[in-house]
Formats: C-alpha cells, structure tokens, sequence
C-alpha cells in the first residue's frame, strides 16, 4: 500500500518536473520577448519626438519669413 502511494507521488513529482521546465522556457521566451518590445517602444517614442519637432521647425521658418517681410516692408516705408 505504502509503495503505491510512492510510486504515485514519484509520477506526481515527475509531471510536476516536466511542467516546471516548460514553464521556465515560457518565462525565457516571454522575458526576450518583453526585451524586444520594449527597444521597440523605445524606438517608435523617439521616432515621434521626431515628428514633433519637424512641423516646429516648418513653423519657425514660416514665421521667420513673415518676420523678415514685415521688417522689409517698415524699413521700404522708412527708406
């Protein structure tokens, strides 16, 4: 009786074993996979940032040359 009990507990353990070590490659595999996103991540915010400074720059020139004709025409006047 007591060594059927064992031999259970044995086929338990050794189940429990198997599923431990499948469990762990998922772990790995979802830690890569973690990593991988989150380069990835890293990388689409800076593409962002990016493009949020392009149309600021577009912007800047615009008003530079709004600028520059405002002043050309005050001096066309002054002159």
């Amino acid at each position: 009786m007591h060594n059927d009990r064992l031999n259970a507990h044995s086929t338990k353990l050794d189940v429990l074993e198997k599923n431990y070590a499948g469990s762990a490659k998922d772990i790995g595999y979802l830690k890569e996979t973690i990593t991988e996103l989150k380069k990835s991540i890293d990388k689409l915010i800076e593409a962002l940032d990016r493009l949020k400074i392009r149309p600021l720059e577009k912007y800047e020139q615009i008003a530079m040359c709004v600028i520059t004709f405002i002043i050309a025409y005050v001096l066309g006047k002054v002159l």
